[in-house]
């Protein structure tokens, strides 16, 4: 029996230092040079695969951090021809990582064939979302104007422009309803133009700010969407501040999504998380790539300039979204090009038709 116990006891003892001598010297993972190491294999494989800097959309990082482990995690998305495949390519990363201690999480390929989403990283911690996307060549530009509600006069000059051009109106004000019931009729799309805290002041009583509560913000939510009537998406209106800070966004955003409505990112600030929290939510989204007038918005030649600007992009990237305001200058300019993109082979488009 004796013999039996001290068995036990040396058994134990020895699970002791297994757990608190052996274990700390084992060499724990660095998730911070493991993402950089595994960038640089990246960048490597997608050259080999024809993949240049002219084929990035967009492009970012963001350090992330889970209990004492941080890493970066990037996130790239490319534009590819119609005969790049995706099965080359998901293998090809999967061959690149391995050597360096990385793996493929996870790939999802949509089933029109045309995006495929790969998650590269170390065990189950992803360190790169990589997104291949297939376009149409036809070049496509949605054009969004912001700030109808103010009156009924306003609306007449763009409702004379036969495009499909996605109004964007604000909620609470006097003629709010009656703006979105008048676009509707006219066939234009409508969306929620959401007041959000931006740096500059925003006099509307009912903007969405940081000190409310969840409760608070859910109900702004869906107190503006009840007073924009055919409303099928939203963007934002100034919100600066708002747009940076992802509790703020996930409920506005979880919110768009129980009504089925897309969000564009109007993009005020460099610091928005909107765009990239949508994606991840699952909420159809897209941002702005253009505003026609914020500067110098009694100047015709300017706005022209910031058309020319977005059709540019729109050529690079196979479509844009511009965002202009309801001013009588910016309807003197788009009166004049929308013919024009028209017969140069653009295909102007409603918001909805590009957000993804």
């Amino acid at each position: 029996m004796k013999i039996g116990r001290y068995i036990l006891i040396g058994g134990v003892i020895a699970l002791v230092v297994l757990l608190f001598v052996v274990k700390p010297f084992r060499k724990p993972v660095d998730y911070m040079k493991k993402s950089a190491e595994l960038e640089a294999v990246l960048k490597s494989e997608f050259l080999k695969l024809g993949l240049s800097e002219q084929n990035l959309l967009e492009t970012y990082n963001e350090q992330k951090s889970e209990g004492r482990v941080k890493w970066i995690c990037f996130t790239k998305s490319f534009l590819v021809s119609d005969t790049f495949s995706f099965d080359v390519c998901l293998s090809s990363l999967k061959d690149a990582v391995m050597p360096a201690g990385g793996t493929v999480i996870s790939s999802q390929a949509e089933k029109n064939g045309r995006m495929l989403t790969v998650k590269v990283g170390v065990k189950n911690t992803v360190t790169h979302v990589l997104i291949f996307e297939r376009r149409s060549k036809t070049t496509r530009i949605a054009f969004i104007i912001d700030d109808f509600g103010f009156n009924e006069e306003a609306m007449s000059e763009f409702m004379t422009l036969d495009y499909p051009l996605t109004f964007a109106v604000l909620p609470y004000l006097k003629y709010s309803k009656a703006a979105a019931e008048l676009a509707h009729k006219s066939g234009k799309e409508v969306i929620l133009h959401l007041p959000l805290t931006g740096i500059e002041n925003e006099y509307n009583k009912n903007v969405i700010t940081l000190k409310m509560s969840s409760e608070e913000i859910e109900s702004r939510v869906e107190k503006g969407i009840s007073g924009v009537p055919y409303a099928v998406g939203a963007n934002n209106h100034m919100g600066s501040i708002v747009t940076g800070n992802t509790q703020a966004m996930e409920i506005i955003l979880g919110r768009l999504r129980e009504h089925g409505m897309y969000f564009v990112d109007s993009r005020t600030t460099q610091k928005t998380v909107g765009y990239r929290l949508a994606r991840s939510m699952g909420v159809r989204t897209g941002i702005r790539d253009i505003f026609l007038d914020m500067e110098n918005f009694k100047d015709v030649e300017y706005i022209r300039g910031q058309v020319g600007a977005l059709v540019r992009i729109a050529r690079k990237k196979g479509e844009a979204i511009g965002i202009g305001h309801n001013r009588t200058w910016t309807f003197q300019v788009l009166r004049e090009e929308l013919p024009r993109l028209r017969s140069e082979g653009i295909e102007l488009v409603f918001a909805s038709q590009i957000v993804k």
